[in-house]
């Protein structure tokens, strides 16, 4: 008829797709059009996002002209706000718990460098901003006074084994390469675990063994602190999904008997695990479990649920209750 009476459509699919049902639905095609005349529909707590209950209300305005455009559904937060990548398989029978969800972040463009330049640019950098305190001193002058022959130890971190493993990766060079952060805190812990300062020293004949000892050491704790930033286990992410069961590894149901008396009470049917429930034409339910335990779930027209026993339930399922049995 006009934008406006589609915008309103929308809105009334929007709320079925969310809601399970037609919002202004009654048992009698008078009633339905009396809801519609009125704008007589109620969205249940805590059933739906707060951005989905805003669009519905802006879609089912009662005056026309208050209704969004195209554009304006368009631009609603409904539509471009967050929604995520992917969701788990139990997502058909639970909500989804968007804090143990993976952040989104948007993809970062790889950087080309010459890995083997760029670490010894930033080691090089690193040292020459390294400041030289009394206690640096003091180490060294202990050093240098117990030891004659200078020996090289490899850098601390990512000088020669790293620049050939990078160079073997290929396109993911980017990604590989540390960052400064990184070389210096391995470089930190390499001085600590080792009581050297990972650059030289000067050991006498009488030390050989300890410096060898030390040397190993100080090239098992580089390779281990390289292969730990190559991990990057800060960039990971978080794999964890909903602890919920898949409906896939639920048994399955199926109808085994119904009986119908829609033209005055409802249907009522009985499931294959011996549950039986009746829909009835009021648009509330009543079922009751199988296993003879007589418990009774009461689902009323605004979709709440309600638990009693055969035994114990409210006066105005009285009659539900006597249908059931």
């Amino acid at each position: 008829h006009s934008y406006e009476v589609d915008v309103w459509s929308l809105g009334c699919i929007l709320y079925t797709l969310l809601l399970g049902k037609p919002p202004f639905e009654t048992s009698s095609l008078k009633d339905t059009y009396s809801k519609i005349r009125k704008n007589d529909y109620l969205i249940p707590e805590n059933r739906i996002s707060r951005e989905s209950v805003l669009l519905i209300q802006r879609c089912l305005r009662h005056e026309p002209y208050d209704r969004p455009t195209m554009s304006q559904i368009y631009l609603d937060p409904f539509f471009s706000g967050f929604t995520p990548a992917t969701l788990p398989t139990s997502v058909c029978t639970v909500a989804p718990r968007y804090s143990v969800m993976p952040p989104m972040h948007p993809p970062q463009q790889p950087i080309v460098i010459n890995p083997s330049k760029t670490i010894a640019s930033n080691m090089q950098q690193l040292q020459q901003r390294r400041p030289f305190t009394e206690q640096q001193q003091n180490e060294q002058a202990l050093i240098a006074s117990r030891h004659q022959q200078v020996v090289t130890l490899p850098a601390p971190i990512l000088m020669n084994e790293r620049a050939t493993d990078i160079h073997g990766l290929g396109g993911r060079v980017a990604s590989a390469v540390p960052s400064q952060a990184d070389i210096v805190l391995s470089s930190q812990m390499t001085r600590q675990l080792t009581g050297l300062d990972g650059q030289t020293f000067v050991p006498t004949s009488g030390t050989n063994e300890e410096v060898n000892d030390d040397l190993h050491l100080g090239i098992d704790l580089q390779r281990q602190l390289e292969h730990l930033i190559q991990m990057k286990p800060n960039e990971k992410l978080d794999k964890r999904e909903d602890e919920a069961e898949d409906p896939a590894s639920a048994p399955m149901l199926w109808i085994s008997k119904w009986v119908d008396y829609s033209d005055k009470y409802g249907l009522g049917y009985q499931l294959c695990d011996d549950s039986v429930g009746v829909l009835f034409n009021d648009s509330t339910r009543l079922i009751m479990t199988a296993g003879g335990a007589e418990n009774l779930q009461y689902i009323d027209r605004e979709g709440y649920e309600h638990l009693c026993t055969m035994k114990d339930y409210s006066d105005q399922l009285k009659k539900k209750v006597t249908l059931l049995k």
